[in-house]
């Protein structure tokens, strides 16, 4: 291979690398791209190639474009198919450089860099995305049980369902509360019913303790029976799921605790039991 291609190579391996770094300080901004000085660039290049919907054309190398959209909804953001693609294939691209230039020039420390910088760019936005979509929907998951606890003490007093929702989301904070706030004002201007509004987010987050709330409040709703019942019942399967979780939790803890106490005790009786027989063999018994 001539030094031509060789330091054609290389410039574009330092190229992506500078790529790479900026796609890695702009990640909180999910490919929004406005806010460095290659804004424009990973749009450009997939409008050069490609004429096909960006999301079609994502999905075909290997993105996963529902779980994406989820996400998206979650984050309330419309996830970039045209960045998201663009720095896939730069990614792999980057990839093939540093195996040609560590196999001709045998560079390897510049061969690491280059990989590194195309695992970044193949997987870093996506993972950005999908696991901050992730975190809300624990964050969801881990405000049941004081929503469940505000909301009896609203059914208590007969209040009806959807008011006594509305009344608790309106004194709590949170991905939850917000959620809900959000899911009844659509409610109301969409004027569909709020069962409609709940069977709406749980399929959206899809927490099974927010599920199995919605389904009892409604089917009791439906029946013409008290919903306090049905969300104490509730509240009480969550509270005994999160303590079991607890106990599952604190044995792992002790049982990781326990093995470097087992090592460093079984490290000295192997040495007590080896060392006698290793002298033997080499004394020739």
């Amino acid at each position: 291979m001539s030094v031509q291609t060789i330091a054609t190579l290389a410039g574009v391996g330092v190229f992506l690398l500078i790529l790479a770094i900026a796609a890695v300080l702009t990640w909180s901004s999910y490919g929004d791209g406005k806010t460095w000085f290659l804004s424009g660039l990973p749009e450009m290049f997939y409008d050069m190639f490609f004429a096909a919907d960006p999301r079609e054309t994502a999905k075909k190398i290997g993105f996963d474009t529902d779980k994406l959209d989820r996400a998206g909804i979650i984050l309330r953001i419309e996830p970039d198919y045209k960045r998201l693609v663009a720095e896939k294939i730069a990614g792999y691209v980057l990839l093939a450089v540093g195996v040609v230039i560590a196999v001709t020039m045998e560079s390897y420390v510049f061969a690491v860099i280059c990989a590194i910088g195309g695992l970044l760019l193949i997987l870093a936005r996506e993972a950005k995305i999908t696991s901050d979509a992730e975190k809300q929907v624990v964050e969801f998951e881990s405000e049941m049980v004081r929503f469940l606890d505000l909301l009896q003490t609203a059914l208590f007093i007969k209040m009806p369902i959807d008011t006594a929702i509305q009344i608790t989301v309106e004194n709590m904070n949170g991905v939850l509360a917000q959620e809900l706030r959000e899911s009844l004002a659509k409610m109301r201007l969409s004027n569909v019913g709020w069962q409609k509004a709940l069977y709406d987010l749980a399929m959206l987050y899809r927490v099974d303790t927010f599920t199995e709330f919605v389904m009892n409040a409604v089917n009791s709703y439906e029946k013409g029976v008290s919903s306090f019942e049905a969300v104490h019942e509730t509240a009480k399967d969550i509270k005994e799921i999160n303590q079991i979780n607890i106990r599952e939790k604190t044995s792992k803890v002790a049982s990781l605790v326990l093995i470097p106490t087992v090592v460093f005790k079984l490290i000295p009786a192997l040495a007590i039991i080896g060392i006698p027989i290793i002298v033997r063999i080499n004394t020739g018994f």
